[in-house]
């Protein structure tokens, strides 16, 4: 699973945009947008705060930026 489907889920599974995504993770919205059109990757901090508020462990977390 790509990181942008893992985004897709969030916002479902929360009811979660990118503004509420990105207010949970105390980022900036622009971010999570960058991270939507592959712009640019989370660093492991910010994987790391995603995996402790959504439950997502850090491993598929890390395999989703590969694919």
């Amino acid at each position: 699973m790509t990181f942008k489907r893992i985004l897709n889920s969030l916002y479902r599974t929360y009811n979660l945009d990118f503004c509420k995504l990105a207010d949970s993770l105390e980022i900036q919205d622009e971010t999570v947008l960058k991270w939507e059109k592959g712009e640019e990757k989370p660093t492991i901090d910010q994987l790391k705060k995603i995996s402790a508020c959504y439950a997502i462990p850090l491993a598929i977390l890390e395999k989703s930026l590969k694919e």
